[in-house]
């Protein structure tokens, strides 16, 4: 169950970059028109997208996620330290959605046990973020 729930953030936490990454790209940042010369927005989808696989792969099997990590930039449409951010980002976003449930809590007490819930997420960002890309 803590799995799932751990999974789901995460996958949220890229749909959030990811609706992010649209609106900035659908504003040409004049009067809020959609610009649609932006060719920007793929890629930040995109980049959104990989750092959310990174960083479930991270947690899964770290050898795996820096061979995914090497593949992914391969093509040159990231960089190695692009991808790394973007993962870090997907963690850390997963961590403040698991802080949004203290709002909740009934207690002190279970508010404390609900901020136990963002570590997992803090501990997996440093990975990632304190990775050399080179």
């Amino acid at each position: 169950m803590v799995r799932e729930r751990r999974e789901s953030e995460l996958t949220h936490a890229a749909r959030c970059a990811v609706a992010a990454a649209q609106d900035h790209a659908h504003h040409d940042g004049r009067d809020g028109r959609e610009d649609p010369a932006d060719d920007g927005t793929g890629a930040a989808m995109n980049l959104a997208a990989v750092g959310a696989e990174v960083a479930e792969q991270w947690r899964d099997d770290p050898a795996e996620a820096a061979g995914l990590v090497v593949e992914l930039t391969a093509r040159g449409e990231f960089t190695v330290r692009e991808v790394l951010d973007a993962a870090t980002d997907a963690c850390v976003t997963a961590a403040l959605l698991a802080l949004q449930h203290i709002r909740t809590a009934p207690d002190p007490g279970a508010a404390a046990e609900r901020c136990l819930d963002a570590v997992p997420y803090l501990v997996l960002a440093v990975r990632p973020a304190g990775t050399d890309p080179d």
